[in-house]
């Protein structure tokens, strides 16, 4: 497995991947407007030459936001999110970053899980946040202390 930058010619691979993974996923164009907007870390991670998974972070110091995060699904389970969100992680604080924030649904025990070990706390709940289906989400935080 490889983190690599992302670029155009992955979009339909991350765009399958979005599709499969959320109930109100992302277009594959909004996909290219994020990846030529130098505000964000987009990162794909590669297994044989095929996408498995990809992150996006919006980096503006102090502070980055973790907007999306997926791995396909026959690679879920073994590490795929751990090395994207340490890649995105690595990035931001490169660029003076100490403090990351993200959104995650209540029910996804799984993601939840992946964030609490790398140290994120739950600051807050947005309610009715997320459609398809409608559901609260939690806000969490991870600071330069916990790092």
């Amino acid at each position: 497995m490889e983190i690599i930058k992302a670029d155009i010619c992955r979009l339909p691979e991350v765009a399958r991947i979005e599709r499969e993974s959320f109930g109100d996923p992302w277009s594959q164009s909004s996909f290219l407007r994020i990846l030529n907007d130098g505000v964000f870390c987009f990162l794909v991670c590669v297994e044989e030459g095929a996408v498995i998974g990809y992150v996006i972070g919006m980096i503006v110091s102090p502070e980055a936001e973790i907007i999306n995060l997926a791995v396909d699904a026959p690679h879920r389970r073994k590490g795929v999110g751990s090395l994207l969100l340490d890649a995105l992680i690595a990035n931001a604080k490169s660029k003076g970053c100490g403090a990351f924030y993200l959104e995650v649904r209540r029910s996804n025990t799984g993601a939840r899980q992946l964030y609490e070990s790398f140290g994120f706390t739950c600051v807050g709940v947005r309610k009715r946040y997320y459609a398809k289906p409608v559901e609260d989400a939690l806000l969490m935080l991870k600071t330069e202390n916990s790092l």
